[in-house]
Protein backbone atom coordinates (compact mmCIF):
# COMPACT_ATOMS: atom_id res chain seq x y z
CA UNK A 1 0.00 0.00 0.00
CA UNK A 2 2.89 2.45 0.86
CA UNK A 3 4.50 2.07 -2.99
CA UNK A 4 1.10 2.44 -4.42
CA UNK A 5 0.75 5.47 -2.49
CA UNK A 6 4.19 6.41 -3.19
CA UNK A 7 3.77 6.19 -6.57
CA UNK A 8 0.13 7.89 -7.24
CA UNK A 9 2.11 10.77 -4.86
CA UNK A 10 5.23 10.91 -7.25
CA UNK A 11 2.74 11.10 -10.15
CA UNK A 12 0.56 13.36 -8.99
CA UNK A 13 3.44 15.78 -8.05
CA UNK A 14 4.83 15.48 -11.37
CA UNK A 15 1.83 17.18 -12.87
CA UNK A 16 1.55 19.94 -10.42
CA UNK A 17 5.07 21.01 -11.03
CA UNK A 18 4.17 20.76 -14.96
CA UNK A 19 0.99 22.95 -14.76
CA UNK A 20 2.92 25.57 -12.80
CA UNK A 21 5.84 26.00 -15.30
CA UNK A 22 4.49 29.33 -16.85
CA UNK A 23 3.32 30.78 -13.57
CA UNK A 24 7.22 30.09 -12.23
CA UNK A 25 8.63 31.67 -15.34
CA UNK A 26 6.57 34.57 -15.06
CA UNK A 27 7.29 35.15 -11.61
CA UNK A 28 11.33 34.80 -11.73
CA UNK A 29 11.67 38.03 -13.62
CA UNK A 30 9.40 39.90 -10.67
CA UNK A 31 11.37 37.97 -8.06
CA UNK A 32 14.95 39.26 -10.15
CA UNK A 33 13.53 42.59 -10.32
CA UNK A 34 13.27 43.04 -6.52
CA UNK A 35 16.03 41.59 -5.37
CA UNK A 36 17.89 43.92 -7.71
CA UNK A 37 16.08 47.30 -6.15
CA UNK A 38 16.72 45.31 -2.99
CA UNK A 39 20.37 45.13 -3.88
CA UNK A 40 20.86 49.35 -4.91
CA UNK A 41 19.14 50.24 -2.11
CA UNK A 42 21.77 48.38 0.26
CA UNK A 43 24.54 49.59 -1.99
CA UNK A 44 23.37 53.90 -1.56
CA UNK A 45 23.66 53.17 1.74
CA UNK A 46 27.38 54.64 1.82
CA UNK A 47 27.70 55.58 5.52
CA UNK A 48 28.57 52.58 8.14
CA UNK A 49 26.02 53.93 10.95
CA UNK A 50 23.07 54.53 8.62
CA UNK A 51 23.52 50.86 6.92
CA UNK A 52 23.81 49.74 10.80
CA UNK A 53 20.54 51.38 11.71
CA UNK A 54 18.57 49.87 8.44
CA UNK A 55 19.27 46.63 9.56
CA UNK A 56 18.17 46.95 12.92
CA UNK A 57 15.32 48.80 12.55
CA UNK A 58 14.48 45.69 10.11
CA UNK A 59 15.11 42.59 12.09
CA UNK A 60 12.68 41.57 14.23
CA UNK A 61 13.49 41.18 18.10
CA UNK A 62 12.87 37.44 18.55
CA UNK A 63 13.28 35.51 15.38
CA UNK A 64 10.83 32.57 14.52
CA UNK A 65 11.67 29.34 12.88
CA UNK A 66 9.39 28.03 9.61
CA UNK A 67 9.06 24.39 8.85
CA UNK A 68 7.11 22.62 6.31
CA UNK A 69 4.92 20.55 7.66
CA UNK A 70 3.05 17.34 6.14
CA UNK A 71 5.40 14.38 5.51
CA UNK A 72 8.93 15.16 3.59
CA UNK A 73 10.49 13.15 1.15
CA UNK A 74 14.07 14.44 0.10
CA UNK A 75 14.72 13.23 -3.61
CA UNK A 76 18.66 13.88 -4.38
CA UNK A 77 20.72 12.77 -7.42
CA UNK A 78 23.33 10.66 -8.76
CA UNK A 79 26.18 11.27 -11.61
CA UNK A 80 22.62 9.42 -13.92
CA UNK A 81 20.36 11.73 -12.86
CA UNK A 82 18.02 13.48 -10.27
CA UNK A 83 15.87 11.15 -8.47
CA UNK A 84 17.94 8.33 -7.78
CA UNK A 85 17.97 8.57 -4.16
CA UNK A 86 14.82 9.27 -1.93
CA UNK A 87 14.47 9.47 1.73
CA UNK A 88 12.02 10.47 4.41
CA UNK A 89 13.48 13.46 6.83
CA UNK A 90 12.31 15.31 9.30
CA UNK A 91 11.10 18.97 9.13
CA UNK A 92 13.95 19.76 10.76
CA UNK A 93 16.67 18.01 9.16
CA UNK A 94 19.70 20.77 8.37
CA UNK A 95 19.70 20.19 4.37
CA UNK A 96 16.35 22.01 4.66
CA UNK A 97 18.28 25.16 6.51
CA UNK A 98 20.64 25.65 4.45
CA UNK A 99 21.97 26.77 0.51
CA UNK A 100 24.48 24.21 -1.00
CA UNK A 101 26.38 26.34 -3.60
CA UNK A 102 27.45 25.30 -6.60
CA UNK A 103 27.42 26.52 -10.10
CA UNK A 104 24.90 23.96 -11.37
CA UNK A 105 22.25 25.82 -8.30
CA UNK A 106 20.03 27.38 -10.50
CA UNK A 107 19.38 24.61 -13.13
CA UNK A 108 19.07 21.70 -10.31
CA UNK A 109 16.19 23.24 -9.36
CA UNK A 110 13.87 24.07 -12.32
CA UNK A 111 10.96 22.43 -13.30
CA UNK A 112 12.37 20.23 -16.31
CA UNK A 113 14.56 18.88 -13.08
CA UNK A 114 11.66 18.39 -10.80
CA UNK A 115 9.97 16.09 -13.68
CA UNK A 116 12.96 14.39 -14.05
CA UNK A 117 13.23 13.20 -10.44
CA UNK A 118 9.65 12.35 -10.39
CA UNK A 119 10.06 10.55 -13.14
CA UNK A 120 12.80 8.31 -11.86
CA UNK A 121 11.71 8.27 -8.24
CA UNK A 122 8.03 6.35 -9.13
CA UNK A 123 10.10 4.01 -12.11
CA UNK A 124 12.37 3.22 -8.86
CA UNK A 125 9.46 2.68 -6.58
CA UNK A 126 8.12 0.20 -9.54
CA UNK A 127 11.25 -1.79 -9.21
CA UNK A 128 12.34 -1.68 -5.72
CA UNK A 129 15.74 -2.84 -4.36
CA UNK A 130 16.88 -2.49 -8.13
CA UNK A 131 19.22 0.49 -8.89
CA UNK A 132 18.49 1.80 -12.56
CA UNK A 133 20.40 1.17 -14.83
CA UNK A 134 21.39 2.96 -18.51
CA UNK A 135 19.71 1.47 -21.47
CA UNK A 136 23.14 1.84 -23.10
CA UNK A 137 26.46 3.25 -21.88
CA UNK A 138 30.07 4.13 -22.95
CA UNK A 139 32.26 6.56 -24.89
CA UNK A 140 31.64 8.04 -27.60
CA UNK A 141 32.88 11.07 -29.84
CA UNK A 142 31.26 14.55 -30.53
CA UNK A 143 32.67 16.12 -33.71
CA UNK A 144 32.59 20.23 -33.05
CA UNK A 145 31.95 21.85 -36.41
CA UNK A 146 29.59 21.84 -39.77
CA UNK A 147 31.75 19.62 -42.91
CA UNK A 148 33.65 16.42 -40.65
CA UNK A 149 34.17 15.15 -44.13
CA UNK A 150 36.31 18.37 -45.03
CA UNK A 151 38.12 19.12 -42.15
CA UNK A 152 35.90 22.02 -41.03
CA UNK A 153 36.20 21.28 -37.37
CA UNK A 154 37.21 18.28 -35.10
CA UNK A 155 36.34 15.58 -33.17
CA UNK A 156 35.94 15.40 -29.34
CA UNK A 157 36.15 12.40 -27.19
CA UNK A 158 33.24 12.25 -24.67
CA UNK A 159 34.20 9.46 -22.18
CA UNK A 160 30.85 8.41 -20.08
CA UNK A 161 27.78 8.66 -22.09
CA UNK A 162 24.57 6.90 -21.55
CA UNK A 163 21.03 7.21 -22.05
CA UNK A 164 18.67 6.25 -19.41
CA UNK A 165 15.87 3.58 -20.67
CA UNK A 166 12.77 6.08 -19.28
CA UNK A 167 14.60 9.29 -20.86
CA UNK A 168 14.29 10.95 -24.37
CA UNK A 169 17.69 12.31 -23.55
CA UNK A 170 21.54 11.81 -24.02
CA UNK A 171 23.83 12.52 -21.48
CA UNK A 172 27.62 12.62 -20.60
CA UNK A 173 29.75 13.68 -17.45
CA UNK A 174 30.13 17.17 -16.44
CA UNK A 175 33.95 18.18 -16.77
CA UNK A 176 33.99 20.66 -14.37
CA UNK A 177 32.86 17.99 -11.68
CA UNK A 178 29.54 18.69 -11.13
CA UNK A 179 27.12 16.16 -10.08
CA UNK A 180 24.67 17.07 -12.65
CA UNK A 181 25.32 15.89 -15.80
CA UNK A 182 25.34 17.47 -19.47
CA UNK A 183 22.54 17.02 -21.02
CA UNK A 184 21.25 16.89 -24.99
CA UNK A 185 17.21 16.41 -25.28
CA UNK A 186 16.36 14.45 -28.34
CA UNK A 187 12.53 13.70 -27.37
CA UNK A 188 9.90 16.21 -28.83
CA UNK A 189 12.17 18.33 -31.38
CA UNK A 190 11.73 16.49 -34.24
CA UNK A 191 15.06 14.98 -34.54
CA UNK A 192 16.29 12.09 -36.91
CA UNK A 193 18.71 9.75 -36.18
CA UNK A 194 20.46 7.90 -38.88
CA UNK A 195 23.48 5.40 -39.69
CA UNK A 196 26.50 7.71 -41.22
CA UNK A 197 30.26 6.79 -42.48
CA UNK A 198 31.97 10.01 -42.08
CA UNK A 199 34.83 9.78 -44.12
CA UNK A 200 37.30 11.26 -41.70
CA UNK A 201 36.50 8.28 -39.45
CA UNK A 202 34.84 5.42 -40.72
CA UNK A 203 31.45 3.43 -40.79
CA UNK A 204 30.42 3.76 -36.98
CA UNK A 205 28.73 7.42 -36.86
CA UNK A 206 25.52 8.41 -36.10
CA UNK A 207 24.02 11.82 -37.84
CA UNK A 208 21.16 13.55 -35.73
CA UNK A 209 19.27 16.28 -37.71
CA UNK A 210 16.36 18.01 -37.28
CA UNK A 211 13.83 17.23 -39.76
CA UNK A 212 13.54 20.25 -41.76
CA UNK A 213 13.47 22.23 -45.11
CA UNK A 214 15.86 25.00 -42.89
CA UNK A 215 20.03 24.85 -43.54
CA UNK A 216 20.61 26.75 -40.56
CA UNK A 217 19.23 23.56 -38.30
CA UNK A 218 21.64 22.04 -35.80
CA UNK A 219 22.87 18.69 -36.46
CA UNK A 220 24.32 16.93 -34.37
CA UNK A 221 27.42 13.87 -35.19
CA UNK A 222 28.77 11.64 -33.05
CA UNK A 223 30.79 8.67 -33.32
CA UNK A 224 31.10 5.47 -31.81
CA UNK A 225 34.63 3.69 -31.37
CA UNK A 226 33.16 0.88 -29.91
CA UNK A 227 32.92 -0.86 -33.29
CA UNK A 228 29.41 -2.44 -34.96
CA UNK A 229 28.25 -4.05 -31.89
CA UNK A 230 28.31 -1.05 -29.64
CA UNK A 231 26.98 1.16 -32.89
CA UNK A 232 23.87 -1.42 -33.29
CA UNK A 233 22.75 -0.40 -29.44
CA UNK A 234 23.85 3.38 -29.45
CA UNK A 235 21.57 3.99 -32.94
CA UNK A 236 18.68 2.06 -31.28
CA UNK A 237 18.33 3.65 -28.51
CA UNK A 238 19.10 7.31 -29.87
CA UNK A 239 16.42 6.38 -32.46
CA UNK A 240 13.76 5.48 -29.67
CA UNK A 241 14.66 8.97 -27.86
CA UNK A 242 13.99 10.76 -30.88
CA UNK A 243 10.92 9.00 -31.71
CA UNK A 244 9.72 10.10 -28.02
CA UNK A 245 9.16 6.29 -27.24
CA UNK A 246 9.99 5.78 -23.37
CA UNK A 247 11.88 2.27 -22.44
CA UNK A 248 10.87 -0.08 -20.01
CA UNK A 249 10.58 0.62 -16.73
CA UNK A 250 8.50 3.82 -17.79
CA UNK A 251 7.37 6.66 -15.86
CA UNK A 252 3.35 6.87 -15.16
CA UNK A 253 1.51 8.93 -18.39
CA UNK A 254 -0.14 11.65 -16.20
CA UNK A 255 -0.76 14.38 -19.19
CA UNK A 256 -3.94 14.06 -20.36
CA UNK A 257 -5.52 13.14 -17.15
CA UNK A 258 -6.91 14.78 -14.58
CA UNK A 259 -4.77 14.23 -10.64
CA UNK A 260 -5.82 15.09 -8.19
CA UNK A 261 -3.37 17.27 -6.07
CA UNK A 262 -1.05 15.24 -3.03
CA UNK A 263 -2.53 15.69 0.35
CA UNK A 264 1.05 15.81 1.47
CA UNK A 265 4.01 17.91 0.85
CA UNK A 266 7.21 17.20 -0.98
CA UNK A 267 10.38 18.95 -0.52
CA UNK A 268 13.11 18.96 -2.83
CA UNK A 269 16.77 20.34 -2.42
CA UNK A 270 14.60 23.20 -0.26
CA UNK A 271 11.43 23.68 -2.49
CA UNK A 272 8.04 22.49 -1.84
CA UNK A 273 5.09 21.70 -3.99
CA UNK A 274 1.63 21.04 -2.19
Amino acid sequence: KNVEAAKAAAGAAASVAAAGAAKAAAGASALAGKFSSMMSKKASASAPDAYEANEEASEPADLVDLFVPGKIYHLRRSPRGAGTYASVIRHDAPTLARIELSSSYVEDHTLVEYKEALDTFSCQMNNVGVMMAPEVEGALEIYDGYAPDYGVGSWKEAPGCFIMPHELCLKRPDKEGELMPLKTELGGGGYVAEKYEFKSKGPWGIKIEVKSDDKKAKTLRLYVPGGEAEHVKWLAAIQRCCDGVLGTPAPPDVTEKEVAKPKKSFVFGGHSFF
